[in-house]
């Protein structure tokens, strides 16, 4: 929905010239009638989604579902990033040294964990769907399979993907990946 190469993170940044050619990808694959409510980011490229996507269904905003907080880095290149001393050592820690005036992965899996701990207890939201980024997306794939955090960038979460869970109190399953 964005450009890439370039680290947006929390920034609210404008949609790419391809988001309708995209957005409407993404409606021919949706089964509507597998989702009673939607939560999405509050930045405008997953918001903006939910609501094309909502067909009169509700949609909440949660800070919570946002991207990672990149600080000073929000809208350099992933090369530029690299090339710094803290970022070398950033890439190579990420898991617990946040950005600079950002935040740490495992500050955003904190409260992603508790966005998933607060809307899978509640029964009336039985059937989500979740309008977020790749880093959330891949935190909730990791937190729900029970899996270990060195592994969370293997776990595939391509652009404009739709990533479809199954479960219950008994079983979770990772049912699809539907690509653009």
């Amino acid at each position: 929905m964005v450009d890439s190469g370039i680290c947006n993170g929390s920034s609210d940044v404008e949609l790419s010239e391809n988001y309708e050619i995209d957005r409407n990808s993404i409606i021919e694959k949706i089964d509507y009638s597998s989702f009673d409510i939607i939560y999405t980011s509050p930045l405008s490229r997953c918001h903006r989604l939910a609501c094309d996507l909502s067909r009169g269904k509700e949609v909440i905003s949660d800070w919570r579902l946002s991207e990672l907080d990149f600080g000073d880095w929000e809208g350099s290149s992933w090369e530029e990033i690299y090339k710094t001393a803290y970022g070398e050592l950033w890439f190579a820690r990420l898991k617990d040294m946040p950005c600079p005036n950002g935040e740490s992965l495992m500050q955003m899996v904190s409260r992603v964990k508790d966005f998933l701990t607060e809307k899978i207890r509640n029964p009336e939201d039985d059937n989500l769907l979740i309008v977020t980024h790749g880093g959330v997306i891949r935190i909730i794939i990791t937190l729900l399979l029970n899996l270990n955090f060195e592994e969370i960038f293997k776990i595939q979460s391509s652009f404009g993907e739709i990533t479809k869970l199954y479960f219950n109190s008994d079983n979770l399953s990772l049912v699809q990946n539907v690509q653009l």
